[in-house]
């Protein structure tokens, strides 16, 4: 899920940052909407992300187990589908584009067959965390994630359910949610693991927001390090308009930060990965 997709919320950059209003799309029964309204600006971050999450599950396993994901900002299941089915960004869009409208119960079921057909890592089990409960809900009736949750923990604290369900989780991804979320959710997510000093953590993080905070607490409080993938930047998708994009790059400039990159006409992301702090090895990028 994406920050500009959740304008009702409160978002921790400055008050120039004007992010297109996608509210529409965001908790729908399914996402053909979520699709159509993304496709032309050619949004792609979630599979930018992939290879470093594929990484990430090689680098962390453990006894060929079942692993356990929590996507963070989950909405429809995308990083789900990706992660778990051998599918990509562009056929996603371009299967929901050639559906056909029709109730949801008999969407839910033609998503289902089309998902379990495309399964290649059954071994790894998705959960999820939104704010959405109509798309939270079509992540898991199509059973692109086992178990998801409809809870914010920017403004409270996780439910039994939410605890128990994450006790077992091994990796966290979010490709995108931390204009909306805190520390204050990542450490709420973070309480409820078993092995918290074990946990690997996946964020893309669009220039015009920070993950320092995130970061900090993370180490001082449960352990993991925090990474940059360096020497990149990811596409995220292309400006809706032109006071989208100036309002992207007086943030940045503000920042002090070299803001060519947008002034391209796209929103840029960074990636980074926290690892167990005793952890040593290669990450390989």
């Amino acid at each position: 899920m994406t920050i500009e997709e959740r304008p009702e919320q409160e978002h921790h950059a400055p008050a120039t940052t004007r992010i297109a209003d996608f509210n529409s799309i965001y908790n729908r029964p399914d996402p053909r909407a979520y699709f159509s309204a993304l496709k032309p600006l050619e949004y792609q971050v979630p599979q930018h992300a992939l290879p470093f999450v594929e990484r990430v599950l090689e680098l962390s396993a453990s006894g060929g187990k079942t692993r356990k994901v929590l996507d963070v900002c989950c909405s429809y299941g995308i990083n789900a589908a990706l992660i778990r089915c051998d599918v990509d960004l562009d056929e996603l869009a371009e299967y929901d584009a050639s559906s056909e409208a029709s109730p949801r119960e008999e969407q839910v079921v033609r998503d289902k067959a089309f998902f379990e057909k495309k399964l290649r890592r059954p071994e790894v089990e998705v959960c999820g965390l939104d704010v959405a409960p109509e798309a939270v809900r079509y992540g898991i009736d199509t059973g692109l994630m086992s178990r998801a949750w409809a809870q914010d923990l920017e403004t409270s604290h996780p439910s039994p359910a939410l605890t128990h369900g994450l006790h077992d989780v091994e990796v966290v991804v979010c490709t995108g949610g931390e204009g909306y979320i805190s520390a204050k959710t990542f450490d709420r997510v973070i309480s409820c693991i078993a092995n918290p000093e074990n946990l690997w953590i996946v964020s893309f993080v669009l220039r015009v927001y920070e993950f320092d905070e995130i970061a900090e607490m993370l180490k001082q409080k449960w352990g993991p390090v925090t990474e940059k993938i360096g020497g990149r930047a990811f596409r995220q998708r292309m400006f809706v308009d032109g006071e989208e994009r100036r309002g992207a790059v007086e943030v940045l400039r503000r920042k002090g930060r070299d803001a060519r990159l947008e002034e391209g006409g796209w929103f840029w992301a960074e990636g980074f990965v926290c690892r167990p702090g005793d952890w040593r090895g290669d990450l390989g990028w």
